[in-house]
């Protein structure tokens, strides 16, 4: 539940109130009475949502996609190694890629060291990154976009990172949102 504080009459909603419509059933149909919020209504029918509603999935199917009390990174950058304009360089193909195997290494690290249960990401992913965070039972959503991770953070009290440097830079902080279930609802098309 998001509590806003606002000293005006006059509030504009769609900033925190949105519709999203679904392919399936008829308006009809009735949400059951009583379901736990963010329970499924079996994609018929209306429902409500109490909470952030997107339409994504993991990046690998073995992922957690239920996930209780997570603790959320949101990262507006890619989990990749970024190239520092040096395009001019003639550098051994075998070198580049060892050193793209260690940053890439040292970053799941640093990132499981912050402990998150999910981590969002505006951009991609390393297929490396995505298998090591896989492997230690990390979700994780690529191509997010950047109005939802605001909307996140929002809900959750965390903070997008914009650049990979925060989670590598030991003298930063980054701040993990948190929320009461996290999950992942399949509709029929």
């Amino acid at each position: 539940m998001i509590s806003v504080e606002i000293d005006q009459t006059d509030i504009d909603f769609q900033r925190f109130v949105h519709v999203k419509r679904i392919p399936g059933g008829t308006i009809t149909d009735e949400s059951p009475r009583g379901a736990p919020v963010a329970e499924g209504w079996g994609g018929m029918g209306c429902g409500f949502t109490e909470g952030v509603v997107a339409r994504k999935t993991v990046s690998h199917n073995r992922m957690p996609t239920d996930l209780k009390d997570p603790r959320i990174m949101l990262l507006g950058c890619a989990l990749e190694m970024s190239s520092d304009g040096e395009k001019s360089r003639m550098i051994p193909l075998d070198t580049l890629m060892e050193q793209e195997e260690s940053y890439l290494k040292i970053l799941v690290r640093k990132i499981k060291a912050l402990g998150p249960n999910l981590v969002l990401v505006q951009k991609g992913a390393a297929r490396q990154v995505q298998m090591q965070l896989q492997e230690a039972n990390i979700s994780v959503v690529i191509n997010v976009k950047p109005e939802v991770l605001q909307r996140i953070a929002r809900c959750t009290g965390g903070e997008v990172t914009e650049q990979i440097q925060q989670i590598i830079n030991p003298a930063s902080t980054v701040a993990l949102g948190t929320c009461a279930r996290w999950c992942i609802k399949l509709f029929p098309q």
